[in-house]
C-alpha cells in the first residue's frame, strides 16, 4: 500500500471508488472510540478493472462469397487486453431462422455442413473476463450448388414402333447422381402419367399397353449437387395387333381356263402396313416370293403352266407385327 489511490474515512459500511483500468488492492480498518482502540487491518483483497471490450475480425470466407458446396469453414481472429472467456457464433439462415453456437474461447474457426442454398449471414460475439462483450461485423456467403447435367436418352429411339408390351427404357449414366426419376405418360405434357418411378440403375422396364407414350428422365442430386433438369422428351408407340388379310379372288379351288389370273385380297391394320409379300407355290414344287406395294390388293400373274397353284399374302405393319393369310 505504498501507492495509495484512496485513503478515506467513512461512517458507512461501503464506499464508492472511481477506478481506471488496472489491478487494485484494498483493506479496511475499524476506528476506535471511547474505550476501544482502532482494529487491525482486514485481510487484503484485490480486484481488476477492465473497460476495454474484446476485438473480433472476420477472415473467411470473404464477405459476399459464392460457395458451390454445402460445407464451409468460417474463420475469424479475436483478442482482448486480458483474456476472452466465451465466444458465440451467430448464424442467420436463408429461411429466416437463427442459431447461436457457443465455441471455445480460443477458437478462430468453425465448420458448417449440410447447408441449404441461399444467403447465409454470420458474426462472432466475444466476452472477456470482465464481462465486456463485442459482436463483430455481420458477413454473408451465398450457397449456390451446381445442378447435375440432364441425362442423355439411349433406347428406344425417338418415334419408335414396338410390338411388345415389355419396353426397356435406357439412358446414359450421370456422374454424382444418386438415382434417376423416370416418367412415362400418354401425353406430351406429362399430365397423364403411366409411370413415375425412381431407380438407381440406368434403365427401367415399362409394361405398356397399345398406344403412344412419351418418356423423360431426371438425374437426382446428392451431396453438393442438385437435381438436373429433365432430359429431352422421346416418344414410342406400342402395337400388339398384327395386320389382317382376307383372300377375295379367284375363289379357293377355282379352275381357270387361261394362263393369266389376277389374285385379289384385302388387308388392313390398326395402324398401317409397311410391307406385303405374295407367296406363290407352283405345280412343279417351286416357290416364289414377290414383294408388292403395302397398299396393294391385287396382283396379276401370266404365262402360268397347267396344274394346281397355291397362293397366300403376308403383311407386316409398322411395329413389325406380321400375319400370313390363308393359303388358297
Amino acid at each position: 500500500f505504498t501507492q495509495l489511490k484512496a485513503n478515506t474515512t467513512v461512517a458507512a459500511t461501503s464506499t464508492t471508488f472511481t477506478a481506471t483500468e488496472g489491478k487494485y488492492y484494498w483493506h479496511v480498518k475499524a476506528l476506535g472510540s471511547g474505550n476501544y482502540l482502532d482494529s487491525n487491518w482486514s485481510s487484503v483483497w484485490s480486484f481488476s478493472v477492465d473497460l476495454t471490450p474484446p476485438s473480433v475480425s472476420n477472415i473467411a470466407p470473404a464477405n459476399g462469397s459464392t460457395i458451390n458446396t454445402r460445407s464451409v469453414t468460417l474463420q475469424w481472429s479475436s483478442g482482448d487486453n486480458n483474456y476472452i472467456t466465451a465466444q458465440y457464433l451467430l448464424l442467420y439462415f436463408p429461411n429466416g431462422t437463427q442459431k447461436v453456437i457457443q465455441v471455445s474461447p480460443s477458437a478462430g474457426s468453425y465448420g458448417l455442413t449440410n447447408l441449404n442454398e441461399g444467403t447465409h449471414y454470420w458474426q462472432v460475439k466475444a466476452v472477456d473476463v470482465a464481462g465486456n462483450s463485442y459482436t463483430g461485423a455481420k458477413w454473408c456467403f451465398i450457397i449456390q450448388l451446381p445442378h447435375l447435367p440432364a441425362p442423355q436418352l439411349s433406347q428406344p429411339a425417338d418415334g419408335s414402333w414396338l410390338n411388345k408390351s415389355s419396353v426397356q427404357l435406357s439412358w446414359q449414366a450421370v456422374s454424382n447422381a444418386a438415382g434417376y426419376l423416370v416418367q412415362v405418360a400418354s401425353d406430351s405434357a406429362f399430365t397423364q402419367l403411366k409411370a413415375n418411378t425412381t431407380v438407381t440403375a440406368t434403365s427401367l422396364t415399362f409394361s405398356a399397353t397399345e398406344g403412344k407414350f412419351y418418356w423423360r428422365v431426371k438425374a437426382l442430386g446428392s451431396g453438393d449437387y442438385l437435381d438436373s433438369s429433365w432430359s429431352s422428351v422421346r416418344s414410342f408407340s406400342v402395337d400388339l395387333t398384327p395386320p389382317s388379310i382376307s383372300n377375295i379372288a379367284p375363289a379357293n379351288g377355282s379352275t381357270i381356263n387361261t394362263r393369266s389370273v389376277t389374285l385379289q385380297w384385302s388387308s388392313g391394320d390398326n395402324n398401317y402396313i409397311t410391307a406385303q409379300y405374295l407367296l406363290l407355290y407352283f405345280p412343279n414344287g417351286t416357290q416364289k416370293v414377290i414383294q408388292v406395294s403395302p397398299s396393294a390388293g391385287s396382283y396379276g400373274l401370266t404365262n402360268l403352266n397347267e396344274g394346281t397353284h397355291y397362293w397366300q399374302v403376308k403383311a407386316v405393319d409398322v411395329a413389325g407385327n406380321s400375319y400370313t393369310g390363308a393359303k388358297w
